[in-house]
C-alpha cells in the first residue's frame, strides 16, 4: 500500500477530498488504509482565515472516511509567540468550533515522549507508533485532533 486512500469502486489511489476518481469517476468517499491523516496548513502560505477553511474541510472529510485522528501542522511562527495560523486554529478549538467533530485535541508540545501520549490519550499501539514517527512529540507547530468515531452524514 503506497497510497493512504483508494477508490471503493475500482481500487485505484484516491485523494482524501471528494473529487471524482480519475480512473472510474466514482464520487463516493475513498477507503482509507490509515487511521490518521496529516494536514499542513502552512502549505502555500494561506491567510489564517483560508487555513481555517482548509482545516474545516479536512476535519469533515476525515470523519466521512472514518479516520480516528488528524495531525494539524500549523507552524509556530517566527515571532516566538505563535503564528497567525496557529493562533487562529487554537482559538477556534478553544471556542468549540468543531465540538461536534472533535472528541479531544492535544497541543503536541504537551507530548514529550511516548509515555506522555499514553497518559494523555488512549490509542492503539500502531496509531501511537505512527504518530510518534510523524514527529509530533514536543512540537509547538502541531496539534493532534482525535475525531469522533461516528461518521458525519451530510446532505448535498
Amino acid at each position: 500500500m503506497s497510497h493512504p486512500f483508494e477508490c471503493n469502486h475500482c481500487g485505484n489511489p484516491r485523494n482524501l477530498f471528494s473529487t471524482p476518481c480519475r480512473f472510474c469517476g466514482d464520487t463516493n468517499p475513498p477507503h482509507p488504509h490509515t487511521d490518521y491523516w496529516k494536514i499542513n496548513l502552512e502549505y502555500g502560505s494561506p491567510k489564517a482565515e483560508d487555513a481555517l477553511v482548509i482545516l474545516d474541510q479536512s476535519i469533515h472529510a476525515s470523519i466521512c472516511v472514518g479516520l480516528k485522528a488528524l495531525v494539524v501542522i500549523h507552524g509556530y511562527g517566527s515571532s516566538g509567540m505563535g503564528g497567525r495560523i496557529r493562533n487562529a486554529v487554537r482559538h477556534e478549538l478553544q471556542n468549540n468550533r468543531w465540538a461536534d467533530c472533535i472528541q479531544e485535541y492535544i497541543y503536541c508540545e504537551q507530548l514529550h515522549n511516548r509515555d506522555a501520549i499514553k497518559n494523555k490519550i488512549r490509542l492503539s499501539n500502531l496509531l501511537e507508533a505512527s504518530l510518534v514517527s510523524e514527529g509530533i512529540l514536543n512540537n509547538f507547530g502541531s496539534t493532534l485532533l482525535l475525531l469522533h468515531r461516528e461518521r458525519l452524514i451530510t446532505t448535498q
